[in-house]
């Protein structure tokens, strides 16, 4: 795992989009480059910053928000095979702020075949950590799962690092420790969301900050 901390108008972007070509390079297919931020507005910057690079972003190339990679690359494919439940669609209805109705909002969505977006992370790390009450044959597909996610993976870029929250640095966490290439930039003074998840990174991985 890489970690770069740099501030606001530090070049974080650009110096992302040079590693993604540089990564290009030594990458074979079918494995592919992931480049995940956290907005779309970051993420269409990445993409302009790319394009200035090639005519056409290659294909295996694929930048989109985290919430978008952990459905589409670890809940859709992989949570039927956990817990015999497959999402049909991905809910972004408000959600009531008394915490009893919100759960209850989440599972009559969930019972409908809806993940709300906000569970995602949550349900993305049962796929890729744990599920309190996980049995042994849930334990040994997951780590079926790991092994063939890392057959695609050739490398992932975390953008906008300091608005990961404590499930998302679990995953990422299990993703380093199976041995999956990743690459961090962020400002932890830029954490107005307050999850604190990206200080808890650099405080245990302190010999691969830059």
């Amino acid at each position: 795992m890489k970690i770069r901390v740099a501030g606001a108008g530090a070049g974080k972007t650009t110096t992302m989009a040079a590693k993604i070509v540089d990564a290009l390079a030594s990458t074979e297919r079918p494995q592919n480059i992931y480049c995940l931020a956290f907005t779309n507005a970051a993420v269409s910057r990445i993409k302009e910053k790319l394009s200035e690079r090639y005519v056409e972003i290659p294909s295996n190339i694929i930048v989109c928000t985290i919430h978008s990679f952990l459905y589409q690359e670890i809940i859709s494919p992989y949570y039927f095979l956990l817990f015999s439940k497959q999402y049909e669609r991905i809910s972004t209805i408000n959600l009531p702020d008394d915490p009893a109705y919100k759960n209850k909002k989440i599972k009559e969505l969930d019972d409908r075949g809806a993940i709300h977006v906000s569970v995602i992370p949550q349900r993305a790390k049962w796929v890729i950590v744990k599920r309190t009450g996980d049995k042994k044959k849930q334990k040994d597909i997951r780590s079926k799962i790991i092994r063939t996610l890392s057959c695609y993976c050739g490398k992932i870029f975390v953008d906008e690092a300091q608005d990961i929250d404590d499930d998302i640095l679990e995953i990422i966490q299990a993703l380093d420790t199976a041995g999956m290439s990743i690459e961090l930039s962020g400002d932890p003074k830029q954490d107005l969301r307050g999850h604190g998840s990206f200080r808890k990174l650099l405080d245990t991985h302190e010999l691969d900050v830059d």
